[in-house]
């Protein structure tokens, strides 16, 4: 599993910076201020708040992903610092 090309910084880059990443991180903030527009405007059903806030976080994590994100969940540093 760890030999996921975005644990490489460079790999992730240039991933993050392609246009269709781009354009899917953009519709994954969009989505996620859809969601919290229809909070506001009461649009949202009480029973559906708690899963739409949920899926609303989950899609901010996932919009604000970093390298460090994906090398921490395949746990290269400390992979790393054993192999030492």
């Amino acid at each position: 599993m760890a030999d996921n090309p975005l644990t490489e910084p460079e790999q992730f880059q240039a991933w993050k910076e392609h246009r269709l990443t781009v354009a899917f991180l953009q519709y994954l903030k969009d989505r996620c201020l859809q969601l919290a527009m229809e909070w506001a405007q009461g649009v949202v059903p009480s029973a559906q708040m708690q899963p739409q806030q949920s899926q609303a976080e989950t899609l901010g994590d996932l919009a604000a992903l970093e390298c460090s994100d994906v090398r921490a969940f395949y746990d290269i540093e400390g992979k790393a610092e054993a192999v030492e």
